[in-house]
């Protein structure tokens, strides 16, 4: 699974803050739908924005790191692998094997969303020059 600074993907939201300290904006979304939405909990969504990067969830549970930034200083890991912006096609296809990687090539501009397990929801992979530039917490509503 994914981390951020030995954060999980989704955390609660005291670990977010005692990893990261406190956010340098805090913002209230309104979602239409998800998990994050507000039509089947009356709950606001809160987001926590920490230089690019931003937590988001509801109360004290399960907050999602929603947008990920690998221009930055966060140590981002899948399992023991790092993940940077110089992530090559061969880690990547280690990662995700190679049924989803075959679409890439050294100047590929554009996003992937691979789906969490036995989830709808997942990450969206974003490139630019054949750089992967940011993570995007994805769901498909």
């Amino acid at each position: 699974m994914f981390t951020i600074n030995g954060l999980d993907l989704f955390s609660p939201k005291d670990s977010v803050l005692k990893v990261l300290g406190q956010p340098e904006k805090i913002s209230f979304p309104d979602y239409e739908c998800g998990f994050l939405s507000s039509f089947m909990e009356p709950e606001k969504t809160e987001s926590l924005h920490f230089k690019n990067l931003v937590f988001s969830g509801k109360g004290q549970e399960k907050f999602v790191a929603e947008f990920i930034p690998l221009n930055e200083d966060w140590d981002i890991r899948y399992g023991d692998k790092e993940v940077h912006s110089e992530l090559s096609f061969e880690c990547l296809t280690e990662i995700f094997g190679e049924e989803i990687i075959w679409q890439f090539h050294e100047s590929y501009d554009g996003f992937l969303v691979v789906r969490f397990d036995n989830a709808d929801d997942g990450l969206s992979f974003h490139w630019s020059k054949g750089k992967l530039i940011k993570l995007v917490y994805w769901s498909p509503c």
